[in-house]
């Protein structure tokens, strides 16, 4: 797994690690395999940067994604409805689901887990409820009551509300 970002590597986790607590509690859920350096700096990564993560199959990429999704819950207190993952396959979705909440404190997590198209039809739907003459838009945004410059406001409204932690 290769890691691209500036950080420089932070090394194994030792016993004096501020971080140990956590990645002793995700360790029986890991199969008592320890997370590797380039995975650790992966899951403490600051999230206000770009972060890449090149790796094949196999190799513990929707492991370190989920301990990140984790990570940013209980150490570094994210409220789990801030965070979303979201991924290209159903399959995957339901994968990513059940390791975060194997990871999660209460096993049902409320981190947010869908294909691109199943997140944006549940905003979309949220936008529906909350304005309910959306339902009147047609195919390209035509509508008698509101225009289409309306239509996005809205709809950019409603996703920037959400202000998502992405994964």
């Amino acid at each position: 797994m290769t890691i691209e970002n500036n950080q420089s590597n932070t090394g194994p986790i030792s016993d004096l690690d501020e971080d140990s607590s956590f990645f002793e509690f995700l360790l029986p859920k890991h199969g008592n395999n320890p997370f590797n350096t380039d995975q650790i700096n992966a899951i403490r990564y600051d999230m206000e940067k770009h972060l890449r993560i090149i790796a094949g199959s196999g190799s513990g990429k929707t492991q370190t994604i989920c301990a990140k999704a984790a990570y940013l819950n209980m150490m570094q207190n994210v409220p789990e409805k801030k965070i979303a993952m979201i991924t290209f396959t159903n399959k995957a979705a339901e994968e990513m689901k059940n390791r975060v909440n194997e990871f999660s404190n209460n096993h049902k997590s409320e981190i947010q887990v869908a294909t691109f198209n199943g997140m944006f039809r549940r905003l979309y739907n949220e936008l529906k409820k909350e304005f309910p003459y959306i339902n009147s838009l047609g195919i390209n945004g035509d509508s008698p009551d509101k225009g289409e410059r309306e239509y996005t406001r809205l709809l950019s409204t409603m996703i920037n509300k959400c202000h998502f932690a992405v994964l």
